[in-house]
């Protein structure tokens, strides 16, 4: 097979690889394609097996000889170690090892600087470990650690950061990168002048937590040979083991990682750690299985976040409702290490509106505080409320209608300076279904902040957009045993979404068996068969391309096999509900199980990813809608209804669509409502690290939720006419409630979550 040189876009980040083109990739999908299982709200497969506790997490896993591992973290948001004493904790019965900066050879993990630190330079950065008998034993033992710190000056907010005499965070400087990335096409001044209406805006958008259900964890074992195997709850096994083999030395094939079964990610697994490395430093000291789970504080002290950022924006528009510029200006408080993903806020400003002058300005600046990581539409989600409130400032201004501004102001083009176009764009038709959903011709004030009374209610709109066209790498392999059974590999994780259902539909489709007959292996990469991971939207419009070629590829094989056993001319047959027949001759008819029978060995049909098309881009789009009542005496916001409508091409299984919508919206309304990362400016100290003190919304804070698959079927972004739908659920709605919001009250309420205070004071200031 042919192997090219292709760019891939993830998340916002670009770069090169080679991959390998499949010779014989089969045709796209036809829009009217008549499909048997793809398409069906099918339950999940592994369903039961998840609420019967038979599940298999990286939690239960308990091995011959496994040890406790326990980490020591810094009390103090900066400081240096001056000294360890670990005598006390070694002299604890059950303690086996105790590792630090001074006794362990130094190992950086990207992103993230040296595992062990002798800077500290955010409230629980890794100062030492502890492996032991017990879970018990090990927290005893860090507890009996004794260190001298030498504090020092720290800084978290991302705009007195970059004051003169603020406190260094880090040697590079205080911005990554050394200072602000700019972009910008047209001339914002010439489009300020153009201008019939400006609207400027400051917003405060909050630091989140993942909250995830199974914490972070990982069982290291070193074999006899050096060889390292990690049980490790990750959205990619291959990820984790090449960030080892590189901290460790090794070449990757000395290097397992796998996962069975896993509780959420939403971006914060999806790589190498800093306690995948201790765990393993540990096993391998000790020459026993370790094992570490961290404890729920951890979780949200540790383990990244979405990053807090402060965002002025500027826009003017003509009275005929023509954008004439955007210019964005962000601050992102990038933690202690710059962060991932912390200059994409500008996105939504440059890519959502036909606009010709527009600006964005970002600084991702070093914070004393844990690095941010990657979180479910990372950037587009901190940067679409305060454009989307923005766009219905100036729509309210020259007396249009929200969505007709932005119908007005749609573009057809993926790159608006290199006029590339969208594979498909469903997002005239998510505004039209789910202003219909919501009522929003009866419902809107045309008037903003006109409902008569103190108790007030209104609607509101917001957009996205989200890079969801996959790509490669990712690999399939479909295996058709000698007794029959099939089994479908790749090292792809589910990651609590059910990717394990949407596959194996996707290959029984195209081998056209029985869904039941499929076995689906994956999550290990002792499997060969490689994919990249499940983050950035990426898993379904990646992976199920390979799957088909991988099934075309079997079913060939067989009926190639089949016309040699029984003297049949091979285009004469086909395969339909696992049985082999004869287009010509309706008696010939052979079950798969039988012929499998005769064959000396299983047949193996490979399957890869090509690269994207060259000449489209491939973008998910959507609307959501939302229906607030606000009470103007307390500030009291309600959401009484949400409607999500969503672009992502064809829906391999419609039931797990709106499951990813519904939880989607259960994040954007947490995000817009409720959840914030406090820490105490005087100490450092994250306050809210448990779920009693971080608001988390529940089952009974979350309103009336309809979700909408927009039929739209992209003919260009793949084989199977997919788009991601992981991230894009949760990113506009918080712009539909602060817009609902402003329609409610004529305020704008520009901090977030929309707490009473918050809600009270903003109606206050602007005399309501």
């Amino acid at each position: 097979m042919p192997f090219v040189k292709t760019r891939v876009e993830i998340e916002g980040h670009v770069s090169e690889i080679i991959v390998e083109v499949p010779e014989n990739e089969v045709e796209p999908w036809r829009p009217d394609e008549e499909l048997r299982i793809v398409g069906q709200r099918i339950p999940r497969i592994e369903g039961v097996a998840r609420v019967t506790g038979k599940a298999v997490y990286t939690t239960d896993v308990q091995l011959p000889g496994m040890l406790w591992c326990k980490i020591l973290r810094s009390p103090y948001p900066h400081a240096e170690i001056v000294e360890i004493d670990t005598t006390e904790a070694e002299k604890i019965p059950g303690v086996v090892a105790v590792i630090h900066h001074g006794n362990t050879d130094p190992i950086t993990v990207s992103g993230q600087g040296l595992v062990f630190n002798p800077v500290l330079r955010y409230v629980g950065a890794e100062v030492a470990a502890v492996a032991a008998v017990s879970e018990h034993v090990a927290r005893d033992a860090v507890a009996a650690i004794r260190v001298t710190y030498k504090p020092l000056p720290f800084v978290l907010d991302p705009e007195k950061a970059l004051e003169p005499d603020a406190p260094q965070v880090h040697p590079d400087g205080k911005v990554l990168g050394g200072g602000p990335r700019i972009i910008e096409r047209g001339d914002v001044a010439q489009g300020e002048r153009e201008a019939d209406v400006v609207v400027e805006e400051t917003f405060r958008m909050p630091a989140v937590h993942h909250c995830c259900m199974e914490p972070h964890g990982c069982v290291a074992v070193w074999d006899t040979d050096d060889t390292l195997t990690m049980y490790d709850s990750t959205q990619s096994v291959t990820n984790v083991q090449s960030g080892l083999a590189g901290a460790f030395g090794l070449p990757r094939s000395k290097v397992r990682v796998l996962r069975e079964y896993m509780g959420g990610g939403f971006g914060s697994k999806t790589g190498l750690e800093k306690y995948h490395v201790i765990t393993a430093l540990l096993a391998r000291k000790t020459r026993q299985p370790v094992k570490l789970t961290l404890e729920r504080w951890e979780e949200i002290v540790t383990t990244g976040h979405r990053p807090y950022t402060v965002q002025k924006i500027r826009a003017g528009c003509k009275r005929d409702g023509t954008l004439t510029f955007i210019d964005l200006k962000a601050y992102v408080s990038a933690g202690a290490e710059g962060g991932r993903f912390a200059l994409n806020s500008g996105i939504p400003a440059r890519e959502m509106y036909l606009c010709p002058n527009v600006r964005t300005e970002e600084y991702a600046v070093y914070t004393n505080h844990m690095t941010n990581t990657a979180m479910r539409g990372p950037g587009n989600k901190e940067g679409m409320a305060p454009l989307e409130a923005v766009m219905d400032r100036l729509a309210y201004a020259i007396g249009m209608d929200p969505i007709e501004f932005r119908k007005k102001n749609d573009t057809p083009w993926g790159d608006q300076v290199a006029k590339v176009p969208y594979s498909s764009k469903g997002l005239s038709q998510a505004y039209d279904l789910g202003a219909k959903a919501i009522g929003w011709a009866e419902k809107r004030r045309k008037v903003p902040g006109s409902d008569p009374g103190p108790v007030k209610r209104g609607i509101g709109v917001g957009s996205l957009i989200w890079g969801a066209g996959g790509g490669p790498p990712s690999a399939a392999n479909v295996i058709i045993n000698t007794d029959g059974s099939i089994i479908l590999q790749s090292a792809f994780n589910d990651i609590g979404e059910g990717a394990t259902t949407a596959m194996a539909m996707v290959c029984a489709e195209e081998l056209h068996v029985p869904l039941s007959l499929i076995q689906v292996r994956n999550g290990d990469t002792a499997l060969g068969v490689f994919d990249n991971g499940t983050f950035g939207s990426r898993l379904t419009p990646s992976l199920t391309p390979a799957i088909r070629n991988a099934a075309a590829d079997a079913r060939r094989q067989v009926l190639q096999a089949v016309s040699e056993l029984m003297d049949r001319d091979v285009n004469d047959l086909y395969m339909e509900e696992g049985v082999i027949r004869s287009r010509t001759d309706p008696s010939f008819a052979e079950p798969l199980a039988n012929v499998a029978r005769r064959f000396t060995h299983a047949v193996v049909g490979r399957g890869f990813r090509g690269p994207n098309p060259s000449d489209y881009r491939v973008t998910a789009f959507g609307a959501q809608f939302a229906e607030v009542e606000v009470d103007t005496r307390t500030g009291q916001v309600r959401v009484l209804k949400l409607v999500a409508a969503h672009d992502c091409g064809r829906a391999i299984n419609p039931f797990l669509v709106e499951g990813q919508i519904h939880g989607g919206l259960a994040l954007g309304r947490g995000y817009a409502m409720s959840e914030e990362r406090v820490i105490d400016p005087n100490t450092g100290v994250v306050v809210t690290c448990n779920y009693t003190d971080y608001k988390l919304p529940t089952a009974i804070d979350m309103p009336e939720q309809v979700p909408i698959i927009v039929p739209q079927i992209d003919e260009h972004s793949n084989n199977t006419n997919t788009k991601g739908m992981a991230e894009p659920p949760g990113i506009p709605t918080a712009a539909a409630i602060v817009n609902a919001i402003y329609n409610a009250t004529g305020v704008v309420v520009t901090e977030l979550p929309l707490t009473a205070a918050r809600v009270l004071r903003a109606l206050r200031a602007a005399g309501k």
